[in-house]
């Protein structure tokens, strides 16, 4: 395999941006992938963008560049693949902070699962298909990506994050052909797409979004509500992550039991003597005005946004599709997500009636798997 070159340091200026665009306009395959300082910033933000056309290699500083509307030339050509590994992320951040939208993409991640490798990340598949072990940074997962100048040994990094992904997507695109799973994986790739046109549940959900907020009685979210959003104030006016503050189990613990004393919360794990010093006072003001909310009437409601579903109606049908759907995977050689997406075996254990068109209109039984599998599917459900 070609080892990739690239140019050494950030491009900051828009002459070397047009440069880099105008390269990867010449391909019809390109990868992608993004850094940012989610560990150290309340409001994260893109930091590097690197792409790799055929055997160049762009690394764009997104702080230095007023203007990257231009890659819109690139992200938006529907005559363009962009390769990424674990695309969700990427495809989030770009939209946020530069309306970026990458149409139409190719997820290395995604299609090593739907293959069923043991380890699908860059490291593992790279090492497998190459022979190639990337050098061990894990310090750099959660490094300060805004710093400047970045380190030398940094710019490597950030180079091995897209040199593999085209021979990559060879690689992998070569065994989806082989096992008849192109169109499952065109399906997988879509609905990543369309990310960015649904809402950030963090963002659009509020202290909702954090896991077990749903099931406390309402004086306890009207309190929860308030230590949200007083770490929500110290977070921002520190320009620290959230958890930097204290975490959210100690946001769904201080609203589960309601602490009146010092001492209570110093009981609440989680909450060092430190932050017990630093917050104290704040915690328990929060707890007192989420009482106040709760007796004025001023009570939080869940978004209604999410599709509420039924529950299962057939616990045993869910049981003969799962087994059944193993034992085809394992017969292919493929993952049980390939066979049968986890979205429709769900459908299928709501639905009272099922017949081919309702299972055609299922999420992901797109005409492969109709015709692969549509009458072993309806027998199962008619048995």
């Amino acid at each position: 395999m070609t080892r990739q070159t690239g140019d050494k340091g950030l491009i900051v200026g828009p002459r070397r941006l047009w440069r880099a665009v105008n390269e990867c306009g010449r391909h019809r395959v390109i990868g992608i992938d993004t850094e940012s300082n989610s560990f150290w910033a309340y409001r994260e933000r893109v930091c590097v963008i690197q792409l790799i056309a055929g055997e160049r290699i762009f690394l764009i500083d997104p702080l230095a560049l007023e203007d990257l509307s231009p890659l819109g030339q690139v992200f938006h050509d529907p005559g363009i693949v962009k390769v990424f590994h674990g695309a969700d992320y990427d495809l989030r951040c770009l939209y946020r902070d530069f309306a970026l939208r990458a149409v139409p993409i190719f997820d290395t991640m995604v299609a090593a699962s739907l293959l069923a490798y043991p380890a699908v990340g860059l490291g593992a598949l790279v090492q497998h298909h190459f022979g190639v072990d990337l050098p061990k940074t894990n310090a750099l997962t959660r490094y300060n990506w805004a710093t400047r100048p970045l380190p030398e040994q940094h710019l490597d990094y950030l180079q091995n994050d897209v040199r593999y992904l085209l021979p990559l997507r060879e690689a992998l695109l070569k065994e989806l052909e082989a096992k008849e799973l192109v169109a499952e994986a065109e399906w997988e790739f879509r609905q990543l797409e369309q990310i960015t046109r649904r809402a950030t549940p963090a963002a659009s959900e509020g202290f909702f979004a954090i896991k077990g907020a749903r099931q406390l009685e309402p004086l306890q979210q009207a309190v929860m509500k308030q230590v949200y959003e007083y770490r929500e104030r110290m977070a921002e006016k520190h320009d620290v992550p959230r958890f930097k503050v204290f975490s959210d189990s100690i946001v769904l613990t201080v609203a589960r039991e309601l602490p009146h004393r010092t001492e209570a919360l110093a009981k609440i794990p989680g909450l060092s003597p430190r932050l017990v010093r630093r917050h104290a006072r704040h915690l328990l003001e929060a707890v007192r005005a989420g009482q106040e909310d709760f007796r004025q009437g001023r009570i939080p409601v869940p978004p209604t946004h999410r599709a509420v579903r039924g529950p299962h109606r057939n616990s045993e049908l869910v049981l003969r599709l799962k087994q059944w759907r193993a034992a085809e995977a394992q017969r292919r050689g493929v993952s049980p997500q390939a066979v049968l997406p986890t979205a429709c075996l769900k459908d299928l254990a709501r639905s009272s009636h099922v017949d081919e068109l309702a299972l055609s209109q299922m999420p992901g039984m797109i005409s492969s798997r109709m015709q692969r599998y549509a009458k072993r599917i309806l027998e199962l459900v008619a048995s």
